[in-house]
């Protein structure tokens, strides 16, 4: 009856992904039905409407069709194996008992006790089974993250799949690297087994970074590198420089992939307002004040708020108009410099398209209906996925 159960766990853990992957398809007719309620106002007229269409309807949901098949058929092999060991690993003393260069690396060229060959090599295996589970907690939040993102191309499920191999992998070499660096406290080893491995499997990656740092060092093949001069690397413009975005609103914008005002200045609002609850003009807004922050940086945004300039709108009128002379005093630039970057904002695909959205909102308040109790009408746009998510697509 145990044995039944643990089975009934391993086959849920394996088709688990397939079956949360199933979730994208639902996700994309909201988005269509969301953008269907526009379809009646003048922003539907704008170019960023119609690239956002065309990317919903051009979207493929997750279906286990012949592109997705073999790539779905991978990752539940590789789950279905990797949670075999985990739950079943530890009665596999048979097999634990027998040397295994893979299991027990140079431990079994030195020892040739029974007892010890086998808890050496179900540490082993006590560390890839943690590192299984970190990766599995990993793949779940990135494909939720790649359902919430529409980015599920069937290559995903390849690479699930080598994630957890590669962490099981690194798990095992780590575990060997431990016998190295404390070759006679095997308790300590014993200890940090499984919380290690769990972490590799989280982030492989870092680990094999570090153990190659340090073996690098351990034997003195480190060869000398300069870093570049911290005046020199760019800031990072965190989303905390617009006004209006509280943390959870910060939080749901990092869900997309959103996690700086670089990334947000160029982005489709359309996108953003049909996979969050925010209001349009919200999401307008604060695609415009991240546009000036691009422009101006964290220093100019401050000066220019205190003259009631606030979004990139604020600053191309005030370029055109009779405060040109003190906002470029303020900004330490020259007439010159503003009138160029007056040219270059004017000139700017996503200032052009947020443009066209801002103006066509100006023409309508009521731009946002609920889109509840609504008979949206049927889009007419062609499909074509290569409407791009950004601005500068």
């Amino acid at each position: 009856m145990v044995s039944l159960a643990l089975a009934a766990i391993v086959f849920a853990l394996s088709v688990m992904v397939p079956l949360v992957s199933m979730v994208q398809g639902i996700g994309r007719e909201r988005q269509l039905h969301l953008l269907d309620t526009l379809a009646p106002y003048p922003v539907a007229k704008s170019q960023y409407y119609q690239i956002a269409c065309n990317y919903f309807k051009g979207l493929e949901p997750f279906q286990l069709t012949k592109r997705y098949l073999l790539p779905v058929l991978a990752v539940f092999i590789v789950t279905a194996a990797c949670a075999a060991m985990t739950y079943f690993g530890a009665q596999w003393t048979e097999y634990l008992s027998t040397p295994n260069y893979i299991l027990g690396g140079g431990f079994i060229l030195s020892k040739s006790d029974t007892s010890e060959i086998l808890k050496y090599q179900s540490g082993t295996v006590a560390a890839g089974s943690a590192a299984f589970i970190g990766a599995y907690v990993y793949i779940i939040r990135v494909l939720l993250d790649r359902i919430n993102n529409d980015d599920l191309p069937p290559i995903t499920y390849y690479y699930f799949a080598v994630r957890i191999l590669v962490a099981c992998l690194v798990a095992g070499i780590l575990r060997q690297s431990l016998s190295v660096f404390w070759p006679s406290d095997t308790d300590t080893q014993s200890l940090i087994l499984v919380p290690a491995g769990f972490v590799v499997g989280l982030q492989p990656d870092l680990w094999m970074v570090a153990l190659v740092t340090k073996v690098t060092k351990y034997f003195g093949l480190t060869e000398a590198q300069k870093e570049p001069d911290a005046a020199n690397i760019p800031g990072r413009l965190p989303l905390s420089l617009i006004e209006g975005l509280t943390d959870p609103k910060k939080a749901r914008l990092e869900e997309l992939d959103l996690d700086n005002c670089q990334a947000l200045a160029g982005h489709n609002p359309f996108l953003i307002w049909a996979r969050t609850s925010y209001q349009l003009l919200h999401i307008v807004d604060w695609i415009a004040q991240a546009q000036l922050v691009i422009v101006v940086k964290d220093t100019g945004i401050q000066k220019l708020r205190a003259l009631g300039v606030r979004d990139v709108f604020g600053l191309v009128t005030a370029l055109r108009g009779a405060s040109k002379a003190q906002v470029a005093n303020i900004l330490a630039i020259t007439p010159e410099m503003a009138d160029d970057i007056l040219k270059y904002l004017e000139e700017c695909p996503a200032f052009k398209r947020l443009s066209d959205v801002y103006c066509a909102l100006s023409k309508d308040p009521t731009v946002a209906p609920s889109a509840a109790g609504t008979t949206p009408p049927s889009l007419t746009v062609v499909s074509d996925q290569s409407g791009a998510a950004t601005a500068g697509a």
